[in-house]
């Protein structure tokens, strides 16, 4: 929550028809998504008919996006997040796994 009240708080939308929140910044060609937040499936394609214009060259997903219908290219993200995990099976993770920012204490 403190992300979405202080370093957010101009970034959150709701996009009504799609009955999700989505919290992005658009600067020039690049839209930055850091979370989309619903309580049903959501077609990404959708979402992002409604925040891409034509002059976006770029969208970038500051978590690891499960959206099977789209092609993504994977980055490396070198940063200092520490994550404290507790699962009740022994399912490995994915190796290259980023949750989002808002998720974060």
């Amino acid at each position: 929550m403190f992300h979405c009240m202080y370093v957010f708080h101009q970034d959150i939308y709701y996009l009504e028809r799609e009955d999700a929140i989505v919290i992005f910044k658009k600067d020039n060609e690049q839209i930055d998504i850091f979370d989309v937040i619903s309580k049903k499936g959501i077609s990404i394609h959708d979402i992002l008919s409604k925040i891409v214009d034509r002059d976006t060259k770029k969208v970038v997903f500051h978590f690891t996006p499960d959206y099977p219908e789209i092609f993504t290219k994977t980055e490396l993200y070198h940063g200092s997040d520490v994550w404290f995990i507790r699962r009740n099976d022994h399912a490995p993770l994915p190796l290259n796994l980023k949750h989002p920012l808002t998720s974060q204490a």
